[in-house]
């Protein structure tokens, strides 16, 4: 009979998972889940969720984690959307809710601003540095330093297994999610729509990572997964 231990999973939520696991077994997608998120807030996980539109969630880990089947014991703001016509209008957006932010905490060492692609990413931490933020960005296989008051930012596929107290997603449009440049060099529809089903687990990944509040901003056409029936 196999004896099971109590593990944190990447999705922030406790499993049991067979002791046989500590022995280099991958029993990932086998494990017994406790129902309940101690991470984001109810509001933050209903709405991550409702991107998924029912798609079993890919936890970017090797494994598939029905996320219809959990709820948080934790309440707070529900996530904020934002729309502009023009992107000089968002970054400024972004500038200032950082700033009244910094102004509350006195740094933004628990905030992270993060995007789809690197070159955004850059784009973005440039800007910011120039407006006075100090910046870290977090590179892949880099770990973070909790010591630097600095505002973080990243990929959404580098925050996974990170969290925060305020997540920003800015520059949420139709052809960064789902990323056009990829949709366009897959051959098929089936290989289109796994793809998007890809798209949606990353954007539910980078959501999630927030402990208190999501901000989600875009200018001109958003990302179809904003919109009804998106």
């Amino acid at each position: 009979m196999s004896t099971w231990h109590r593990a944190r999973s990447p999705a922030g939520r406790f499993v049991w998972e067979p002791e046989i696991s500590r022995c280099g077994i991958d029993v990932r997608g086998r494990s017994r889940k406790l129902r309940i998120n101690y991470r984001t807030t109810e509001e933050t996980r209903a709405w991550a969720t409702a991107v998924l539109e029912g798609v079993d969630f890919d936890d970017l880990d090797g494994g598939n984690d029905p996320s219809s089947d959990y709820r948080s014991l934790l309440h707070g703001e529900k996530p904020v959307l934002r729309g502009f016509e023009d992107p000089a209008d968002e970054q400024r957006f972004l500038q200032d809710s950082l700033t009244q932010l910094r102004g509350i905490d006195g740094n933004l060492a628990s905030t992270c601003v993060t995007l789809r692609t690197k070159s955004a990413r850059d784009r973005i931490a440039q800007t910011l540095e120039k407006a006075g933020f100090p910046v870290r960005l977090i590179e892949t296989n880099e770990a973070d330093d909790p010591s630097d008051p600095a505002l973080r930012v990243a990929t959404m596929h580098r925050v996974k297994g990170l969290e925060f107290d305020q997540v920003f997603i800015p520059e949420l449009t139709s052809d960064q999610m789902p990323y056009r440049v990829e949709v366009s060099r897959r051959p098929d529809q089936v290989s289109r729509e796994q793809f998007e089903q890809q798209e949606r687990s990353l954007l539910h990944v980078a959501a999630t990572r927030a402990k208190k509040r999501v901000v989600v901003t875009y200018s001109g056409k958003p990302s179809s997964f904003l919109t009804p029936g998106g």
